[in-house]
This record gives C-alpha cells, structure tokens and sequence, in this order.
C-alpha cells in the first residue's frame, strides 16, 4: 500500500472544511514549519508558536500518525555569518518542532536569492 500524504495548510476555513477526511484518510500529515511559528518583531528574535502550531500539535497527540516538513525559508543554501544567528533561532525552532511532531523527514528549498532553488533531504 502506497500512503497517502495531507498537506496542512495553516488556513481554518481548510482545515475545518477538511476536518473529517484530515481525521480518516491521511496515513501522514505534512507541515511547513516556518508556517507554525509567530515572529513578534522584524529580526526574528523570538519564533514562537502560534495556533496552528497548537491545533495540529494536538493533532498529533490525537492520532498518533507520522509527520513530514518541508520549509520553505529558512535559506539552509547560506552559509553567511551574517546569518549564522538567524540559523541558530531556526535550528532551535526546528528541534523543538521535531520533539513534538517526530518528523519523519525534512525537506528545504534553499531560498538565498542570488542562487536557484535547490531541494535538500535529511531523514530522522
């Protein structure tokens, strides 16, 4: 059997219109993390989460099935030291993240403007 992948979009009109076949037909559930997490100011200090970070974390708890990730900007391509706090607060964010989603794996788009867009995998 070939399972079936829901990706969850941080929009409650979808996930409650979705509701029942988010509950019964998806065998794993897919996040973008960046996606879960507030930022209270413009240098991205502090990545808290936010209420989708609550609702499908208690999703987890509930049905016990695997996540994935796919992020969509954390520039994991840069290697600048300018960058290397922001890198940091996204490492930090993504491990707490995987304490409580288990992400079966990680994918990224490299998003450094000057480069085109290179898909990475790391399997936990």
């Amino acid at each position: 059997m070939i399972p079936v992948g829901l990706t969850l979009q941080p929009d409650a009109a979808f996930l409650d219109l979705l509701a029942e076949v988010i509950l019964r037909d998806a065998d794993y559930y897919e996040v973008a993390p960046e996606t879960l997490w507030r930022v209270p100011d413009a240098a991205e200090a502090d990545l808290q989460e936010n209420g989708f970070h609550r609702r499908f974390a208690e999703l987890a708890r509930r049905s016990d099935r695997p996540f994935v990730a796919h992020g969509v900007g954390w520039s994991l391509g840069g290697a600048s030291a300018a960058d290397a706090g922001r890198r940091a607060r996204w490492l930090a964010a993504l491990r707490r993240d995987h304490a409580i989603f288990r992400f079966r794996w990680y994918t990224d788009d490299e998003a450094t403007p000057r480069s085109r867009a290179l898909a990475l995998s790391f399997r936990g």
